[in-house]
């Protein structure tokens, strides 16, 4: 039994700095994402919008692939919002880092109120809280 405990506090060890690695990305894509995002402009269906003015109604998780250096090769993240005139807008992140030195572009599509709802029927407390019903799912 005693044989297998440096063993096994290796492997904890290793556990462990996977964890807080893997905490520090997300952290970082999080923050990356965040700044990134406030006074972005775009212009939809002849009405500019700025990001500041709308309603984050959810973020799924972002996606990102490390790099190994400190930073990551590849993100992807997508963000329901809401525009003060009630209209739904999916925003559509995608970048890269190195050594800290991100770059996000955002990309912007309309949605219809169904495609909206839709988005979310499978977050069934997400979209309660959203739109104030029980999701049809």
């Amino acid at each position: 039994m005693a044989s297998l405990l440096p063993g096994l506090l290796l492997v904890l060890a290793i556990w462990g700095a996977v964890l807080v690695a893997r905490h520090m990305l997300q952290s970082s894509v999080r923050e990356l994402l965040g700044a990134s995002f406030v006074g972005q402009r775009v212009v939809l269906d002849g009405k500019e919008v700025i990001s500041d003015d709308l309603q984050i109604l959810y973020r799924w998780p972002a996606m990102a692939m490390r790099d190994g250096l400190g930073g990551f090769t590849m993100l992807s993240a997508q963000w329901l919002c809401r525009a003060r005139d009630g209209s739904y807008l999916l925003a559509m992140a995608t970048g890269s880092s190195k050594l800290g030195d991100g770059s996000v572009h955002w990309s912007w599509r309309q949605l219809t109120g169904e495609q909206a709802r839709a988005s979310l029927r499978s977050k069934r407390k997400t979209y309660q809280a959203v739109f104030g019903q029980p999701s049809a799912n």
